[in-house]
Parts: C-alpha cells; structure tokens; sequence
C-alpha cells in the first residue's frame, strides 16, 4: 500500500533531534513523491510496484524532485491550512537538501527490506539483498517506536 505513515517514525525521530536543522514537511514530501510511483503502478495494473524510483539512480531523482519542488509545495501546504496549523518559516535550501537526503536515503532500503520488488541496483543487478532482511512485523515495531520516542523528545523539546 502507498503512502503507509510508517516512514514517517524516521522523520519525527529527525525532527526530535534536529529540530529546526530539518524539515519534517520536506521530509514526508519526499516520502510522497516517492510511492506516487507505486500509487501509479496500482492504477496500470503493473506485475511490479516499486519500480523506477525505488532504485539508487531513481532516489537521486526523487531527491532532486524533491529539493526543486519542496519551496513552493510549501507555500501552498501552508495556504492551505493555515486556519488549522501554522508551519514555519519556509526552511532554507541547506535544510531543504538535508531533509529531502534523509527522506530518500532511508526509503529505499526501509521499502527493499518490506517488498520483493524493489530492485535497488537496477539496471546493474536485479538482485534485492535487503529483502527480509528483518521480518515486516520488526521493521514496523522499529519505525513505530522511532515514532513513539521522537514525538517524545519532540513535545519535551518544544515545551521546555
């Protein structure tokens, strides 16, 4: 299923520790643009979900996506709801990179160890060593306690 909340666990655990060093929106962005791939391949019917984008050359292009268009989905993220959450000042290009580097170097591996299909080193090898590499039970124990202790740190952080 596209766009589970799990990958979000890396994000807020980030945000807990970098605070305004990163940028959770850019991150989730990330996270979006990367399974519209899958949402699409859902759509055709396709044998394989995880496809283009879930390779390493793919993640340089999502990441690049990402950065180029994480400004202005910002601005009108925070139109949007403005009545209901006001989000920061739009964050610098340097924490723009760095959220959308951590959005994609940790989905790749976190999808490959979750799903068969992902091939990370196509077109050089069609090889998935990640693949179970813990069971999916353990992965999402892990990412829900990644999310559980940085909405923690997070809320202490905050309120201090």
């Amino acid at each position: 299923m596209p766009f589970t909340p799990y990958h979000s666990g890396v994000g807020i655990l980030t945000k807990s520790i970098m605070m305004g060093r990163f940028s959770l929106v850019v991150f989730l962005w990330s996270q979006f643009l990367y399974d519209l791939e899958v949402l699409i391949n859902i759509q055709l019917g396709s044998n394989r979900l995880h496809t283009w984008s879930h390779t390493i050359i793919g993640m340089f292009g999502i990441a690049l996506i990402t950065v180029a268009t994480a400004k202005p989905m910002y601005r009108v993220l925070a139109k949007l709801i403005q009545d209901l959450w006001k989000l920061p000042e739009c964050p610098t290009w340097k924490v723009i990179i760095y959220s959308s580097f951590i959005g994609v170097t940790t989905h790749l591996p976190l999808d490959a160890i979750m799903h068969y299909d992902v091939r990370i080193f196509h077109p050089f090898s069609n090889t998935n060593s990640l693949y179970e590499l813990i069971s999916v039970v353990a992965l999402h124990n892990m990412l829900l306690f990644f999310t559980l202790v940085g909405g923690i740190i997070w809320f202490v952080r905050r309120n201090k």
